[in-house]
């Protein structure tokens, strides 16, 4: 038996740092998202929160520390003001694109007659490049406090995330790293019931700036995330969101949980680069009882962090 079953996983790429929600500007002027503590279900630009059956939830963007409202957007003070981050809701795991949350104003998510995620999605952001150069001696090099997300359910309960401006590396390019798939989605097409289903990507990992000291070797962790990833399994969902079936990532013959670090190293030299192998399976026995033609996706990144 044969299943005309097509399954797509989508490849990226980021680096992370540690911290609640954390935006990290680079050598080349892009915002770099990460957090720590919360499970990331959408991956490390999207804060969210499970809305219980019949129960209200307010979220609120609220500026703290050196950050301030301006145009409805969490913006920094004085020479942070190069800083402008978009904030927009997250209603039943779909970001309601061109909606836009007001910092300093709240957003209500209305009871669902079933459990629910909700949040509030970080748009793409830049900074001018070399505009946080020469910061006060106060706030340079620092992790700077710009916010907090706040959750409020009709219960009264409250999760917080604060949000940092980190600029601790600003000027560390040397060890920068950047990294790439040799293809941005895998296709295993069609899916037999009776044998597993296998592909690979290769994964380069180079330094970003060939300066200074690039010549070292630059050691970093890898850590995988994904979109639909739940109770430490990677998973592919369906379209309509009610079929999700579980897949497995390797390096080598190395299993690789969302909560699992891979340890590396881009080798001493210029323009030297360290090239991984990663696997992909989806078991035959997870497709069992799937019905012909059932397309199943997960977006699947690939977070490197230089370990200095």
């Amino acid at each position: 038996m044969r299943l005309a079953l097509l399954i797509f996983l989508f490849l990226n790429v980021c680096s992370a740092v540690a911290g609640d929600w954390i935006f990290r500007p680079t050598v080349n002027g892009t915002l770099r998202i990460s957090q720590q503590g919360g499970s990331a279900e959408m991956g490390p630009d999207t804060l969210t929160q499970h809305q219980q059956a019949g129960e209200t939830l307010s979220l609120q963007v609220m500026p703290v520390g050196q950050g301030r409202c301006e145009g409805g957007l969490l913006v920094g003070n004085g020479p942070l003001s190069v800083v402008k981050l978009s904030l927009t809701p997250v209603l039943r795991s779909i970001v309601q694109t061109g909606q836009q949350i007001a910092c300093g104003e709240s957003v209500q998510f209305d009871a669902p007659d079933a459990l629910q995620l909700v949040g509030v999605k970080a748009q793409t952001s830049s900074v001018a490049s070399g505009s946080l150069k020469g910061l006060p001696a106060d706030i340079a090099n620092q992790r700077i406090l710009l916010g907090n997300i706040n959750f409020i359910s009709s219960g009264k309960t409250v999760a917080s995330s604060a949000i940092y401006l980190d600029l601790t590396s600003l000027g560390d390019e040397a060890a920068t790293l950047k990294a790439s798939f040799n293809k941005s989605a895998l296709l295993f097409g069609e899916v037999t019931s009776m044998k597993d289903a296998q592909g690979t990507a290769t994964l380069t990992i180079s330094k970003a700036q060939q300066v200074c000291g690039c010549e070292t070797a630059i050691p970093y962790v890898l850590k995988f995330e994904s979109i639909q990833q739940r109770d430490n399994s990677f998973r592919l969902v369906s379209a309509q969101g009610d079929v999700y079936v579980p897949y497995r990532v390797s390096i080598g013959d190395r299993n690789m949980s969302p909560s699992d670090s891979y340890n590396g190293t881009v080798p001493a030299g210029s323009g030297t680069v360290d090239i991984l192998n990663i696997n992909f399976t989806l078991a035959a026995q997870q497709t069992y009882g799937l019905a012909a033609g059932t397309k199943l996706t997960d977006t699947l990144t690939a977070v490197i962090t230089p370990d200095s």
